[in-house]
């Protein structure tokens, strides 16, 4: 039985580490699954931003050449223009310098529509990152409380089989005990009664052999023994009543006192 609980144990130690190893690599895979939804998501993001700011600046780019190729026009054209009425020596210098103010104040307001796009961009793309952390974080939080509750799970259902087997192998100990007593109880009742049968069976010898005696004597003072008399002064002698108990005892029965006289002989007293 002893060996049996100990083979139990070891299983019960051996399936929870296997069903513990179980949970954990479960509890890896979704996170390195979350980990790499999280990654990819970040990657697309950079991937759209980098783009986003590419388009920004090419745009940028395109309408300021395009604000040159309007402010040297003009500068041509207003020179053209002077020819024809006849005035040579250029425009004055406050046109040209009208001119040059509103090409600059068209590569300024260029310039401010483009930070104000990559400006959105980096924002939008910071908000898509800490949407995307905190996604991760919280799907790792949701897989963290399941695994440790899964462990926790393990463990009492372990718990609850190895105290089973507790009592399985302490009610065990306790019959394998209580049969024991039983049975030494039993033996000891079969010696007592094999005891007092051979105790009665020396008696009743002994009770054979004076009332020969007797016969031979011619006493003829002898009353023979009535064995139902005999059998009942014998058994208080077996318990160990005295003399004077079982004399005693036989009067007050009513028994005659030649008969007491004769089975207390008999009965060696």
């Amino acid at each position: 039985m002893q060996q049996q609980y100990e083979r139990q144990k070891a299983a019960e130690a051996e399936a929870r580490a296997k069903q513990e190893a179980a949970a954990l690599a479960g509890y890896n895979s979704l996170l390195d699954a979350a980990k790499g939804s999280y990654d990819s998501a970040l990657a697309l993001r950079e991937e759209g931003y980098n783009k986003a700011t590419g388009d920004v600046n090419s745009a940028t780019e395109r309408a300021m050449q395009q604000a040159y190729i309007a402010n040297q026009m003009q500068n041509r054209n207003l020179g053209q223009q002077l020819a024809a009425m006849g005035r040579s020596g250029g425009a004055s210098e406050s046109t040209m310098l009208g001119l040059a103010n509103e090409y600059g104040n068209a590569r300024g307001e260029l310039d401010l529509s483009r930070n104000d796009q990559l400006a959105t961009l980096a924002a939008q793309l910071a908000e898509g990152k800490a949407s995307d952390l905190d996604a991760y974080n919280q799907a790792k939080a949701a897989y963290d409380k399941d695994y440790q509750n899964r462990l926790a799970d393990l463990a009492a259902a372990s718990l609850d089989r190895l105290l089973n087997y507790d009592n399985t192998y302490t009610s065990g100990l306790t019959q394998i005990e209580q049969n024991k007593a039983q049975t030494l109880a039993q033996i000891q009742a079969a010696q007592n009664q094999a005891l007092m049968e051979a105790q009665q069976a020396l008696a009743e010898q002994q009770a054979a052999a004076l009332a020969k005696q007797y016969d031979s004597g011619n006493n003829t003072a002898y009353v023979p023994v009535d064995q139902v008399l005999y059998n009942y002064a014998n058994r208080m002698k077996t318990v160990g009543r005295d003399d004077d108990f079982i004399y005693k005892a036989l009067k007050a029965d009513g028994y005659d006192i030649k008969d007491i006289d004769n089975v207390m002989a008999a009965i060696g007293f």
